[in-house]
Protein backbone atom coordinates (compact mmCIF):
# COMPACT_ATOMS: atom_id res chain seq x y z
CA UNK A 1 0.00 0.00 0.00
CA UNK A 2 1.27 3.46 -0.87
CA UNK A 3 1.37 6.29 1.64
CA UNK A 4 -1.53 7.94 -0.17
CA UNK A 5 -3.63 4.77 0.04
CA UNK A 6 -2.84 4.43 3.74
CA UNK A 7 -3.89 8.04 4.36
CA UNK A 8 -7.12 7.52 2.41
CA UNK A 9 -7.93 4.37 4.40
CA UNK A 10 -7.18 6.12 7.70
CA UNK A 11 -9.33 9.06 6.62
CA UNK A 12 -12.29 6.80 5.81
CA UNK A 13 -11.91 4.99 9.15
CA UNK A 14 -11.80 8.32 10.99
CA UNK A 15 -14.91 9.65 9.24
CA UNK A 16 -16.76 6.38 9.91
CA UNK A 17 -15.81 6.59 13.59
CA UNK A 18 -17.19 10.16 13.75
CA UNK A 19 -20.39 9.28 11.91
CA UNK A 20 -22.62 8.39 14.93
CA UNK A 21 -21.70 11.61 16.76
CA UNK A 22 -22.21 13.61 13.57
CA UNK A 23 -25.68 12.14 13.12
CA UNK A 24 -26.47 13.03 16.74
CA UNK A 25 -25.66 16.66 15.89
CA UNK A 26 -28.01 16.47 12.92
CA UNK A 27 -30.78 15.07 15.14
CA UNK A 28 -30.37 17.98 17.59
CA UNK A 29 -30.37 20.57 14.79
CA UNK A 30 -33.30 18.98 12.96
CA UNK A 31 -35.27 18.80 16.20
CA UNK A 32 -34.55 22.44 17.00
CA UNK A 33 -35.66 23.50 13.53
CA UNK A 34 -38.76 21.30 13.32
CA UNK A 35 -40.06 21.61 16.86
CA UNK A 36 -38.73 24.94 18.10
CA UNK A 37 -37.69 27.49 15.49
CA UNK A 38 -40.00 26.76 12.54
CA UNK A 39 -43.17 26.77 14.69
CA UNK A 40 -42.12 30.20 16.02
CA UNK A 41 -42.23 31.75 12.55
CA UNK A 42 -45.64 33.35 12.05
CA UNK A 43 -47.47 32.65 8.83
CA UNK A 44 -49.68 35.29 7.23
CA UNK A 45 -52.60 36.29 9.46
CA UNK A 46 -50.93 34.79 12.55
CA UNK A 47 -49.94 36.75 15.60
CA UNK A 48 -46.39 37.87 16.08
CA UNK A 49 -44.31 35.76 18.48
CA UNK A 50 -43.88 37.16 21.97
CA UNK A 51 -40.51 38.79 22.62
CA UNK A 52 -39.88 36.36 25.51
CA UNK A 53 -40.51 33.39 23.20
CA UNK A 54 -38.01 34.72 20.63
CA UNK A 55 -35.48 35.19 23.44
CA UNK A 56 -35.98 31.59 24.58
CA UNK A 57 -35.47 30.33 21.02
CA UNK A 58 -32.34 32.47 20.66
CA UNK A 59 -30.98 31.20 23.98
CA UNK A 60 -31.52 27.59 22.94
CA UNK A 61 -29.88 28.29 19.59
CA UNK A 62 -26.79 29.82 21.23
CA UNK A 63 -26.48 27.26 24.04
CA UNK A 64 -27.39 24.03 22.22
CA UNK A 65 -27.44 24.30 18.44
CA UNK A 66 -24.45 26.58 17.91
CA UNK A 67 -21.94 24.46 19.89
CA UNK A 68 -23.23 21.29 18.22
CA UNK A 69 -22.86 22.69 14.70
CA UNK A 70 -19.50 24.26 15.49
CA UNK A 71 -18.16 20.79 16.33
CA UNK A 72 -18.88 19.87 12.71
CA UNK A 73 -17.70 23.21 11.29
CA UNK A 74 -14.37 23.12 13.07
CA UNK A 75 -13.84 19.44 13.76
CA UNK A 76 -15.20 17.26 10.99
CA UNK A 77 -12.56 16.15 8.46
CA UNK A 78 -14.90 16.21 5.46
CA UNK A 79 -15.00 19.65 3.80
CA UNK A 80 -18.55 19.17 2.50
CA UNK A 81 -19.80 18.45 6.02
CA UNK A 82 -17.96 21.49 7.40
CA UNK A 83 -19.34 23.77 4.68
CA UNK A 84 -22.91 22.50 5.02
CA UNK A 85 -22.78 22.78 8.83
CA UNK A 86 -21.53 26.35 8.62
CA UNK A 87 -24.22 27.34 6.11
CA UNK A 88 -26.88 25.70 8.29
CA UNK A 89 -25.61 27.56 11.35
CA UNK A 90 -25.70 30.82 9.41
CA UNK A 91 -29.18 30.33 7.95
CA UNK A 92 -30.67 29.37 11.33
CA UNK A 93 -29.13 32.53 12.79
CA UNK A 94 -30.67 34.61 10.00
CA UNK A 95 -34.12 33.23 10.80
CA UNK A 96 -33.69 34.08 14.48
CA UNK A 97 -32.57 37.62 13.63
CA UNK A 98 -35.59 37.89 11.32
CA UNK A 99 -37.85 36.88 14.22
CA UNK A 100 -36.18 39.30 16.61
CA UNK A 101 -36.80 42.28 14.32
CA UNK A 102 -40.09 41.15 12.77
CA UNK A 103 -42.96 43.57 12.23
CA UNK A 104 -46.47 42.58 11.08
CA UNK A 105 -45.73 43.94 7.59
CA UNK A 106 -42.68 41.65 7.15
CA UNK A 107 -44.24 38.25 7.88
CA UNK A 108 -44.19 37.24 4.20
CA UNK A 109 -40.41 37.84 4.10
CA UNK A 110 -39.79 34.67 6.08
CA UNK A 111 -40.44 32.33 3.13
CA UNK A 112 -37.02 32.85 1.53
CA UNK A 113 -35.28 32.34 4.88
CA UNK A 114 -37.25 29.14 5.48
CA UNK A 115 -36.25 27.83 2.04
CA UNK A 116 -32.59 28.63 2.77
CA UNK A 117 -32.70 26.66 6.04
CA UNK A 118 -34.38 23.74 4.29
CA UNK A 119 -31.76 23.79 1.51
CA UNK A 120 -28.91 23.93 4.02
CA UNK A 121 -30.33 21.12 6.16
CA UNK A 122 -30.69 19.02 3.01
CA UNK A 123 -27.06 19.74 2.10
CA UNK A 124 -25.95 18.82 5.63
CA UNK A 125 -27.88 15.54 5.58
CA UNK A 126 -26.45 14.74 2.16
CA UNK A 127 -22.87 15.56 3.19
CA UNK A 128 -23.14 13.51 6.39
CA UNK A 129 -24.55 10.56 4.49
CA UNK A 130 -21.89 10.67 1.79
CA UNK A 131 -18.84 11.39 3.95
CA UNK A 132 -18.21 7.78 5.08
CA UNK A 133 -18.40 6.59 1.47
CA UNK A 134 -15.90 9.07 0.03
CA UNK A 135 -13.17 7.07 -1.72
CA UNK A 136 -10.57 9.78 -2.17
CA UNK A 137 -9.32 11.73 0.80
CA UNK A 138 -10.10 15.40 0.06
CA UNK A 139 -7.36 17.97 0.32
CA UNK A 140 -7.76 20.03 3.48
CA UNK A 141 -9.09 23.49 2.63
CA UNK A 142 -10.25 24.78 5.99
CA UNK A 143 -8.50 28.06 6.71
CA UNK A 144 -9.80 28.45 10.23
CA UNK A 145 -11.92 31.45 9.27
CA UNK A 146 -15.66 31.05 9.68
CA UNK A 147 -18.34 32.90 7.74
CA UNK A 148 -19.09 34.98 10.83
CA UNK A 149 -15.40 35.99 11.06
CA UNK A 150 -15.46 37.07 7.43
CA UNK A 151 -18.68 39.04 8.00
CA UNK A 152 -17.20 40.80 11.05
CA UNK A 153 -14.05 41.74 9.08
CA UNK A 154 -16.15 43.04 6.19
CA UNK A 155 -18.43 45.11 8.42
CA UNK A 156 -15.48 46.49 10.37
CA UNK A 157 -13.73 47.50 7.14
CA UNK A 158 -16.87 49.20 5.85
CA UNK A 159 -17.42 51.04 9.13
CA UNK A 160 -13.83 52.27 9.26
CA UNK A 161 -14.22 53.51 5.67
CA UNK A 162 -17.15 55.69 6.78
CA UNK A 163 -15.08 57.57 9.33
Amino acid sequence: MTDSEVLAAEYRAFVKALHPASIEVLVVVDGFWSHRLYPSIPQEHEEMPERDEVLKVFTEYKSTVTPQLLTLVSGHPDPDVRDAAEMTLSSLGHVIMFLAHLTPNEVAGGAARIEKVLDNLKALRNALYRAPFRIERPEPRFTGELLQDFAIRTITAELSGLR
